[in-house]
């Protein structure tokens, strides 16, 4: 694959992460992959374009990330932005 069809790749992936986030909030990254990937949707397929998401500002990640309390993903609300609260935990 060449770089430049990889780098779209991973654009296309942001932006159905993004929409999916904004469509149903609260989602784990399994949860995530598997409805863009179903059975073969694993956290690890969508890790780092979720990472790029959060450190952007574009979503929030709340949760501690362990079996118990995943991390989950959120839009980021106006009031989240306004308050100066940084989306990444």
């Amino acid at each position: 694959m060449t770089s430049v069809m990889a780098a779209t790749t991973r654009v296309m992936l942001i932006q159905a992460l993004k929409r999916l986030v904004n469509e149903g909030p609260g989602r784990t990254a399994t949860e995530l992959a598997r409805a863009l990937y179903g059975h073969d949707g694993y956290q690890a397929r969508v890790g780092p374009a979720l990472r790029t998401l959060c450190y952007s500002g574009q979503i929030e990640r709340r949760g501690e990330g362990g079996p118990a309390d995943p991390y989950r993903y959120f839009p980021v609300t106006a009031a989240t932005a306004d308050s100066g609260q940084q989306a990444w935990n």
